[in-house]
């Protein structure tokens, strides 16, 4: 019922769509990171933040600033001025968890008078879909509450940035197979149905199903990875002869990424529309970690409020490397629940 963002490419929602459709990329030479062989990180930053500010003061502030916006677009803040909200939080390994917690909701309480009892998850980039399955999950026990999901991540880091070109995954000139890391954060306010109905809430979207995997084969090992857990993720999310007709996902350069998706489709290509479409926005924002399925959820919502998007179902899908995690979630466009 609720959704905030903050991207390298716009700071709500429908900008952040808009610009990820247009193709708007916030790629440029970092101010003073030189890899190895002498040339400028390409990174993809938030521009209103400045280049020396670290990683875990960029997170505060762009989660605050999503939580915030999550709340007011929903018109809740008067709702739960006051109040305690449960938040699912999935966060890059390389911040420093308790002291973002703890900044946060020192912000919030003085902003809304709210504060957020966090549950946080560091699975790397699909953290956000099992958040987001414990968080539906709770909300089917109990449906007259809401809660926050939330994924905030940045790279942003210079010892993060040195180690990611030390493991050769930093897309330069001198790597075409790398990533170029970016940073945002993506939080979406989730409600039962009956407080929606209550509250008389416009939902945005609907959470049908959400899937979680694990994959034994990753990155970085001398195993060869076809794809087992994201398979088992896209399995059975939807009911034919329903078709997911958009595909959000955190496909980032790096062929690892590309092929797992490959030898999944072959498996579950038929649960797709045409499986060969998607929208990888990495090639706008950079590689944004834990962020990535919040922010893939926020531009399915976008593409529909936008009235550019294919149809009714979209899936969004994630894929760690620092972990077996793998998630999906289908999604389903609240005008179509309206018609319902």
């Amino acid at each position: 019922v609720g959704i905030g963002v903050r991207t390298p490419v716009g700071h709500c929602y429908r900008s952040a769509g808009a610009a990820v459709r247009c193709g708007i990329c916030a790629y440029a030479e970092h101010p003073y990171m030189i890899d190895q062989h002498g040339e400028p990180m390409v990174v993809a930053m938030d521009s209103t933040m400045a280049p020396e500010m670290l990683a875990d003061d960029r997170c505060i502030a762009m989660l605050t600033d999503s939580i915030v916006d999550a709340i007011e677009h929903a018109g809740m803040t008067e709702h739960l001025s006051g109040k305690s909200i449960a938040m699912y939080l999935s966060l890059g390994r390389q911040l420093e968890q308790d002291r973002i917690v703890a900044a946060v909701n020192k912000q919030l309480q003085t902003k809304l008078s709210l504060s957020v009892r966090v549950k946080v998850y560091k699975e790397g980039h699909a953290g956000g879909l099992l958040a987001l399955k414990h968080a539906a999950d709770q909300l089917r026990r109990d449906d007259s509450r809401m809660v926050l999901v939330a994924g905030v991540d940045s790279h942003m880091l210079p010892q993060h940035l040195e180690a990611i070109e030390s493991d050769g995954q930093l897309h330069s000139i001198n790597n075409s197979w790398g990533f170029t890391p970016g940073e945002g954060a993506g939080v979406i306010l989730l409600a039962g149905q009956r407080l929606m109905e209550e509250s008389r809430l416009s939902p945005l979207a609907a959470v049908r199903n959400v899937q979680t995997a694990h994959e034994p084969n990753l990155l970085g090992t001398k195993t060869v990875c076809i794809g087992e857990g994201l398979t088992e993720s896209f399995a059975d999310l939807v009911v034919p002869p329903e078709k997911i007709h958009d595909t959000w996902c955190d496909l980032n350069g790096q062929t690892y990424r590309a092929e797992e998706y490959g030898f999944s489709i072959c498996r579950v290509g038929q649960q797709f529309e045409d499986a060969s479409v998607f929208v990888a926005p990495a090639e706008c924002w950079g590689d944004v970690g834990a962020a990535s399925p919040l922010l893939g959820i926020a531009l399915a919502a976008a593409a529909w409020k936008g009235d550019y998007s294919q149809g009714p179902n979209s899936i969004v899908w994630s894929s760690s490397a620092s972990s077996q995690l793998r998630g999906a979630t289908l999604i389903e466009n609240s005008l179509e629940i309206g018609a319902a």
